[in-house]
């Protein structure tokens, strides 16, 4: 046997140098982060701090979320994957309970990043699924799929002008 003491070596990272995104001090208004809510419709909102403002009228109303709401929709992804053609409802309510919850957690958590970053956008969730390589790989298809979507549409294709056959 080996009597000799062997200490472990313990890892202590080296600290990284901090970018100014990483602390939000980039930015050159005073303009809090957070959008503050307007409930009356006569206000004006300013969206991004930089002077684009949008009427209350026109932004997006939010709903409550209503419990089994989903349970429909589950209910066909699930034969989709497949499950029975008629899954229970017992099946599509408890998925839809795990897809709040996940949804609601993300949320939370990319919240909480972007009240370091500054603004709450893509990067904050691919920054979240980082480490799950099916994940991630499924966003970035998603998001090339969008940009070249985008690129069509500003491009000023239009398909009844051409000539398929």
């Amino acid at each position: 046997m080996n009597t000799i003491n062997s200490k472990k070596k313990i890892f202590v990272p080296k600290p990284r140098k901090r970018k100014i995104s990483d602390v939000g001090a980039g930015t050159k208004t005073k303009i809090a982060p957070v959008k503050r809510l307007v409930t009356d419709a006569s206000e004006i909102i300013d969206v991004t701090g930089s002077g684009a403002e949008i009427s209350a009228t026109q932004t997006a109303q939010l709903k409550p979320f209503v419990r089994g709401e989903l349970v429909d929709s589950i209910k066909h992804m699930l034969f989709g994957f497949g499950d029975e053609a008629e899954p229970l409802d017992e099946t599509a309510e408890l998925m839809e309970d795990l897809v709040v919850e996940n949804v609601h957690a993300m949320t939370k958590k990319a919240m909480e990043l972007a009240t370091i970053k500054g603004k709450l956008d893509t990067e904050c969730f691919i920054f979240l699924i980082r480490k799950h390589p099916e994940r991630y790989d499924r966003v970035a298809e998603l998001l090339r799929a969008n940009d070249e979507f985008r690129a069509v549409l500003n491009s000023g294709f239009d398909p009844s002008d051409e000539n398929m056959y």
